[in-house]
């Protein structure tokens, strides 16, 4: 009988540190378990706070390399090249001479003044002038109603309505110019009906080359 009631104690104790056991487990799961729930939700938190943060904006792509432009070299030979086939574009057998009538000085700079002699043409048709700066992009019309005289002069008919009579009603044109060196004035007769066309081109002031006793305009 005595050694089972010496039994009972043991056993007791046996169960009170088993229980104590598995409280100390307890104790540990839980401690780790607020700990990991702690770090979830420090990284849920960091995690927000990134996705909130606004994107990097690209970068803008490169600016794609603009033309140059032309050089003076390539702007005087496009020039050259526009007079030359400007002055080929005169109706077959019809002519113009250019005459200079006048040259003078007005405040320090040269005018010059030139008359027209068209052959080749017909004298019964009105004809528009044209000019044609180099600087400018298109040729422009600048007078209209003139006629051909029977000498081959050009004026304005004196009982013209058009254009030409603010200036040179029942008078012979006269083109005036108050040139730069080497500056290219072109212009064009063409009649109404587009069918006559007279092109020429003057350089009242040309630029000269002087060699010794050669000169080269």
């Amino acid at each position: 009988m005595w050694s089972k009631r010496e039994q009972a104690p043991t056993e007791h104790k046996c169960i009170i540190s088993v229980a104590r056991a598995a409280y100390g487990i307890l104790q540990f799961i839980m401690r780790h378990t607020y700990l990991l729930i702690a770090i979830l939700g420090v990284c849920f938190v960091a995690g927000g706070q990134a996705a909130k943060q606004p994107a990097k904006p690209t970068p803008p792509a490169s600016a794609k390399a603009q033309p140059q432009p032309p050089s003076d070299e390539e702007l005087m030979a496009k020039a050259a090249q526009a007079t030359i086939d400007w002055d080929s574009s005169t109706t077959k057998g019809a002519k113009v001479d250019v005459l200079l009538i006048k040259k003078e000085q007005a405040e320090g700079k040269p005018v010059m003044q030139y008359r027209l002699k068209v052959s080749g043409a017909p004298k019964t048709k009105l004809y528009n002038l044209i000019a044609w700066p180099i600087m400018v992009a298109q040729p422009a019309t600048i007078m209209e109603g003139l006629a051909i005289a029977a000498d081959g002069t050009v004026g304005c008919p004196p009982n013209s309505n058009r254009s030409c009579a603010q200036r040179f009603k029942g008078a012979e044109l006269k083109l005036t110019y108050t040139p730069a060196i080497g500056e290219i004035y072109r212009h064009a007769l063409i009649s109404e009906d587009h069918i006559t066309r007279i092109f020429f081109s003057i350089v009242p002031a040309p630029m000269v080359e002087q060699d010794k006793t050669c000169s080269l305009e």
